[in-house]
């Protein structure tokens, strides 16, 4: 009995968070009721963007000064992004951000968001720190952080544009470790994005387990940042998922009430704001209206210099959006193999307004399988060695660009995106920063095709399709057996064994549930 209890207690220890750097010693204020960490850094950055005086005790001693050491962590990256704010706002020393910035902006390692790269859990509390860093150095004269914070959130919008869509979502479905959960939603203030992003488990705007594809929050923030007309968000911005969104309204001007409402109407946020200028919001608006049929070159052209950490594909074609961890040729294992890994590989968003994600890891955690990904004529499949193989269908119609961004940079693959010259029109996305903002308007050197996509073959549903057009999952395999499962079912652990991870994943969700981190 001793034995089997020693080594049930090692099997637990055994399945703990990866470690991140120390945060430091947190001394919180009596009256306090946040979270030791990063929850109360963004009380104190809320307080001061509320013009109060921020309480100090409540803001994380980060220990390193390099923000390199924070990019190479088990992920969490955001914790230091909402601290490092918070502390800019008490002694105003524009350092240590102004060096974050450097680090995503320049080629190479450590990457554009690094592991937080458009994760529908984690991104917008990132965004929401670095737009209060922006609205701070521009108060505070720092012309070069403002430069760099520009540039970056500039860069950010643009992506996301070149992914969204503009009908208000009405479906969203979620093939995952948990089964397939299919929801009608009421998605319609604002835009979509059809970008899929590491690290999107849990927290998904009304998604939980199953549900963990949920459109989360960037929809919200672009929404702001273009000033799409029908902008809106109902819920109360009191803490957790939603402090990034919350400092990211207080910084723009908005007005909350007590219960961290907020009317995203009531007032119009000036471009420079967000990054922008009024040339180039306008133009995204454009191109997002126009389904993406014309500019793509433009803002490909503006994003080229950024790099991520795992090559990633947007394709969009007349009828919506695929997005997926690899590129059409070759078969991809996403990176992010810790705190997280891809979770989320690939998703569909089918102009019409329904959405579709796959995930296909067995391990949120990504210690474990974490699943790949290839193209297989008109689908992308996704698999695993312990769940089924599952495809969705490209979206229908003629092709209008194809773009990877990965290590190397952005470029054009297909399409409509091929640019020579610098692009075709559009304002500086670093919305007029001086000279030492980086450039990120360097050519793309793809040459444009004029294929077009194959409309999607009529498989086999898992769900009903709400039009033709809609992108939906298969689990029939492909006639050139691409989809195959790759590897044979892992055989079944010992008891002993899946009791103890059995109880390490229950304290794991319940942590998960009760702090994103």
């Amino acid at each position: 009995m001793r034995t089997l209890l020693i080594a049930l207690c090692l099997s637990l220890l055994a399945c703990g968070e990866t470690p991140t750097p120390t945060l430091g010693r947190v001394a919180r204020a009596a009256t306090s009721s946040c979270k030791p960490g990063f929850d109360c850094c963004f009380e104190a950055l809320s307080q001061s963007l509320a013009g109060a005086t921020p309480d100090p005790s409540l803001i994380s001693d980060l220990g390193n000064n390099d923000p390199a050491v924070w990019f190479k962590s088990g992920g969490s990256e955001n914790h230091a992004v909402a601290c490092r704010v918070a502390k800019y706002h008490v002694d105003n020393d524009p350092a240590w951000l102004t060096r974050w910035l450097e680090l995503q902006l320049q080629p190479g390692a450590p990457h554009f968001l690094n592991r937080e790269t458009f994760s529908n859990t984690y991104t917008s509390l990132v965004i929401g720190g670095a737009i209060a860093a922006l609205r701070r150095a521009q108060a505070q004269g720092h012309a070069t952080l403002a430069a760099h914070a520009a540039s970056w959130l500039g860069a950010y919008w643009t992506y996301l544009a070149l992914a969204a869509t503009e009908p208000a979502l009405q479906r969203t479905t979620t093939y995952s470790r948990y089964g397939t959960d299919s929801q009608t939603v009421s998605w319609g203030w604002g835009y979509n994005i059809g970008v899929v992003g590491s690290r999107c488990y849990v927290n998904g705007y009304g998604g939980t387990a199953p549900s963990a594809g949920g459109p989360g929050l960037q929809s919200i923030l672009l929404a702001v940042a273009l000033e799409h007309p029908s902008r809106a968000f109902k819920s109360g911005l009191i803490g957790g998922y939603y402090s990034g969104l919350r400092v990211a309204l207080q910084a723009l001007g908005y007005k909350l009430d007590a219960k961290g409402r907020v009317d995203l109407a009531s007032r119009s946020v000036p471009p420079e704001q967000v990054g922008l200028t009024a040339a180039w919001r306008a133009q995204l608006r454009a191109f997002i209206q126009g389904g993406g049929a014309s500019g793509a070159s433009a803002l490909l052209a503006r994003v080229a210099g950024l790099t991520l950490r795992c090559p990633q594909t947007l394709l969009r074609t007349q009828a919506g959006v695929i997005s997926w961890h690899g590129e059409s040729t070759g078969t991809t294992s996403p990176c992010g193999d810790v705190k997280g890994g891809p979770w989320a590989i690939a998703r569909a968003l089918a102009a019409s307004g329904s959405s579709d994600w796959v995930t296909r890891s067995s391990d949120k955690w990504g210690n474990g399988d974490r699943g790949s990904v290839t193209r297989v004529g008109d689908t992308i499949c996704a698999r695993s060695s312990t769940l089924p193989a599952l495809c969705l269908d490209i979206p229908s119609g003629a092709l209008r660009y194809e773009i990877v961004l990965g290590p190397q940079g952005a470029r054009c693959v297909a399409g409509s995106c091929a640019t020579s010259g610098g692009g075709d029109g559009g304002g500086d996305s670093s919305g007029g920063s001086d000279a030492s903002t980086p450039d990120l308007g360097a050519d793309s050197t793809a040459p444009a095709t004029s294929d077009a996509v194959t409309p999607a073959r009529d498989n086999n549903h898992d769900h009903d399709a709400t039009t033709s057009t809609d992108a939906h999952a298969s689990n029939t395999q492909p006639s050139s057996g691409g989809c195959q499962i790759g590897k044979e079912p892992l055989a079944p652990p010992p008891p002993l064994l899946l009791l103890g991870v059995t109880l390490c994943v229950v304290s794991a969700w319940n942590r998960r549930r009760s702090s994103p981190q």
